[in-house]
């Protein structure tokens, strides 16, 4: 999978994007021209535990963004590091 003048960083996600893709495949009836992932990730190096939370809380707004209901998963725990 290495190719000339590609980072590490793309290819450990296109790595796992395939994966993932192939995975969802399969407990899913989705057409295969249909795009599971978007085309590069979007990728945020977290170096502090205010980093962590800003974070958090961007991807805890992004449904009311769209018009959503909040969302929770039991398996999600809070944050608490200070």
């Amino acid at each position: 999978m290495w190719c000339s003048g590609t980072n590490s960083n793309e290819i450990m996600w296109r790595t796992f994007a395939e994966g993932a893709r192939h995975s969802l495949r399969g407990v899913a009836e989705v057409s295969d021209r249909h795009r599971v992932w978007g085309e590069s990730p979007y990728s945020r190096f977290l170096y502090s535990p205010d980093d962590v939370r800003t974070r958090v809380q961007y991807v805890k707004d992004n449904p009311a963004k769209e018009g959503l209901a909040p969302q929770e998963w039991d398996f999600v725990k809070k944050y608490a590091r200070t």
